[in-house]
C-alpha cells in the first residue's frame, strides 16, 4: 500500500476497534476486513464515492459517511509519518531454481525424519534465505543441526 493508504488503513482500523468495543460487537459486524481494505484503497472523498466503496453496507455509508470521510480525510495528512510503500522484486529464473531446489531438500529432511516440512523451514524462511542470504531458522538450535550448512550451502 501507499503511504496515504496505509495510513487510512490505521485510522480505520483503530476507528472499527473503538466502535466494536464501544458496542460490544465483533470487529467484522462493524466492518468487514474487506471494505477496510477497499476504503484505504480507494480514499473516497465523497459520500457517493463511500457508498460505492466494494463491500460497504448501504447502512454504515449513510449513517457514518461524515465521520468514516473524516478519517479517511485526517489520515492524508498523517501520510508523511509513513514509509514508503515497498516494491518486492520478482525472484530471477535462477533464485526461482535455488528456492525449489531448497525447498526439495527441506521437505526430504522433513519426511526423512517424520516432520512437517513447514516446522522445519517456511516458504518464507527459505526466500530470506536465498534472496537476502539471511540464513535465520536454518542456523539457529536444534534446525541448525537438522539443516545448517547443507541447506545453506545449496541456497548460494
Amino acid at each position: 500500500m501507499e503511504p496515504a493508504q496505509r495510513a487510512a488503513a490505521k485510522a480505520l482500523a483503530a476507528w472499527r476497534e473503538q466502535r466494536a468495543m464501544k458496542h460490544d460487537k465483533p470487529r467484522g459486524w462493524i466492518l468487514h476486513d474487506e471494505t477496510l481494505r477497499a476504503l484505504a484503497e480507494t480514499l473516497p472523498a465523497t459520500a457517493a464515492e463511500l457508498g460505492a466503496v466494494r463491500g460497504m453496507p448501504p447502512g454504515v455509508a449513510r449513517k457514518q459517511a461524515e465521520e468514516l470521510l473524516g478519517l479517511i480525510a485526517e489520515s492524508r495528512q498523517q501520510a508523511g509519518n509513513e514509509p514508503p510503500a515497498q516494491r518486492t522484486a520478482r525472484p530471477e529464473p535462477e533464485q526461482m531454481a535455488r528456492i525449489q531446489r531448497v525447498s526439495a531438500r527441506v521437505r526430504e529432511i522433513g519426511e526423512q525424519l517424520a516432520l512437517s516440512p513447514e516446522l522445519l523451514a517456511t516458504r518464507r524462511d527459505v526466500e530470506q534465505l536465498v534472496l537476502n542470504g539471511e540464513p535465520g531458522v536454518f542456523m539457529k538450535g536444534w534446525r541448525q543441526t537438522v539443516l545448517g550448512n547443507e541447506v545453506v550451502s545449496l541456497a548460494s
